[in-house]
């Protein structure tokens, strides 16, 4: 899965942002795997597995809630960066 989404990353990111991206990314992938279990461990010995299956979700809701605006904001920036004015005037048939 990591390959995959580092490729993602790579492709999706311009060329002069790739490194940073790609580390990040990285980061983060490999720093939930290394503390997810353990925390999601450590609430189900507190609460119960339930409870930490319920935190896992919320906090996948909060994420989700969080980065479907951010990712709006995103393609619309980039669509208006495509449709620009300097496009209209390149593409005016007179």
């Amino acid at each position: 899965m990591a390959p995959l989404a580092l490729s993602l990353v790579g492709r999706i990111v311009p060329p002069q942002a790739r490194l940073a991206a790609i580390s990040r990314a990285s980061v983060l992938g490999y720093g939930a795997f290394f503390f997810g279990p353990p925390l999601m461990g450590l609430v189900a010995e507190g609460f119960g597995l339930r409870a930490a299956f319920v935190a896992v979700a919320v906090l996948l809701a909060l994420v989700a809630l969080a980065l479907v605006p951010a990712m709006a904001r995103q393609a619309g920036a980039i669509s208006s960066k495509e449709i620009g004015p300097e496009f209209l005037k390149n593409s005016d048939p007179g």
